[in-house]
């Protein structure tokens, strides 16, 4: 099986940047408390970095997906299993687009190991490359995923893109290259070993395994 709850060295090495991450919560109304009852927070910075090889960057990819989900059920004792995604393009350039067997691959892979677990995915910054992309990724999206893609105001409205992020992410979680006063600082081995958000290690051996056990996905 793949284990998507899993991280490899060469995911680890990945994702030294800090292109992604999970980190807070959103607001909710449906419980008086956003850490009991709000979706998880997932935050991509595909413009951070530029994918050198295409198998530990998805498997970061979705090892973070799968401890977005997996923080929501365990803070709502398994009432709350959505994962909301802020995809922040700054930075994301025509040669940062990556080849379409990858992308047609971890899109299938994410439908059968997280149906139904996307809250909101709200995009930030969005230039003309990062247009092209997801134009190009669309017609391989499930209509209930393309209805939930949003963009966020330019920057150059501050009001309304300050009144968005609140909306999806408790203020606290805002972080200053959004607007927010949040200054957190990625640093993958505090993250990866010792935070809420620690993950489990495999081999990268392991990590491949699938490719024989799970040909469908390979």
């Amino acid at each position: 099986k793949y284990k998507p709850n899993t991280i490899t060295k060469a995911a680890y090495d990945e994702n030294q940047k800090g292109w992604i991450y999970v980190r807070g919560y959103s607001p909710t109304r449906y419980h008086d408390d956003a850490y009991v009852g709000g979706s998880s927070v997932l935050w991509y910075r595909p413009g951070l970095y530029k994918i050198n090889d295409p198998e530990p960057y998805f498997r970061a990819l979705l090892q973070a997906i799968d401890t977005c989900v997996a923080d929501a059920l365990k803070r709502s004792d398994g009432r709350v299993g959505k994962c909301n995604v802020v995809l922040d393009a700054f930075g994301f350039g025509l040669s940062y687009i990556p080849p379409m067997a990858p992308i047609k691959k971890v899109l299938k892979m994410l439908q059968d190991h997280f149906p139904d677990k996307l809250g909101v995915f709200v995009i930030a910054n969005m230039a003309k490359p990062a247009q092209i992309f997801l134009k190009m990724v669309s017609p391989f999206l499930p209509i209930e995923v393309r209805q939930k893609i949003h963009l966020l105001p330019s920057a150059d409205d501050k009001q309304g893109r300050s009144s968005m992020m609140k909306e999806l992410v408790d203020e606290e979680f805002i972080p200053t290259w959004l607007g927010g006063e949040d200054l957190y600082k990625f640093d993958a081995k505090e993250y990866y070993y010792n935070s809420r958000y620690k993950a489990d290690f495999i081999s990268d051996e392991e990590g491949l395994e699938y490719i024989t056990s799970m040909p469908y996905h390979a």
